[in-house]
């Protein structure tokens, strides 16, 4: 089931893609699915994670810039990007400085706030609207579980 759930948002980007008939070029493509695919699973960071900086475990929260490559490659400016990775690294740090108790709970209004924020305010480029609830959901939501964000981070 885990293996036909990667394939739900590149599908998405395809069939919806070719229906509003996107004048997107071939690296356009590329980025977003591999992006699409990187989300549900994170496959990029743990490569970049694993291989070029496996001593420093700090580093792994700052990988999760797909809104910033986003931004520059399909909407053509760095602030959106900028805005939304900055308001998803401090969710990160808030939640991790809460008690334990309190890491799901406030994950979940991060999360309510973060897709009204998304949907009617801070709008993302064209077939893009699943990136933010995706990041938000699998990090924080995911990383809840444990002990503390910053351990699941490598703080």
């Amino acid at each position: 089931m885990k293996k036909i759930s990667l394939l739900i948002v590149p599908l998405y980007l395809i069939i919806f893609g070719l229906k509003k008939q996107v004048d997107w070029s071939l690296l356009q493509w590329i980025v977003a699915i591999i992006i699409s695919i990187d989300i549900r699973n994170g496959m990029i960071t743990n490569i970049f994670y694993s291989f070029i900086f496996p001593k420093d475990k700090k580093i792994i929260q700052i990988l999760h810039a797909h809104t910033i490559v986003i931004s520059i490659i399909f909407a053509h400016s760095i602030t959106w990007g900028v805005i939304w990775y900055a308001i998803f690294n401090f969710s990160v740090w808030f939640i991790d400085k809460l008690p334990k108790q309190h890491h799901r709970f406030v994950s979940i209004a991060i999360i309510i706030l973060a897709i009204g924020v998304n949907v009617f305010i801070y709008t993302p480029p064209m077939l893009f609207e699943w990136l933010i609830p995706m990041l938000f959901i699998n990090n924080l939501i995911r990383k809840s579980n444990n002990t503390n964000l910053g351990e699941a981070y490598g703080h």
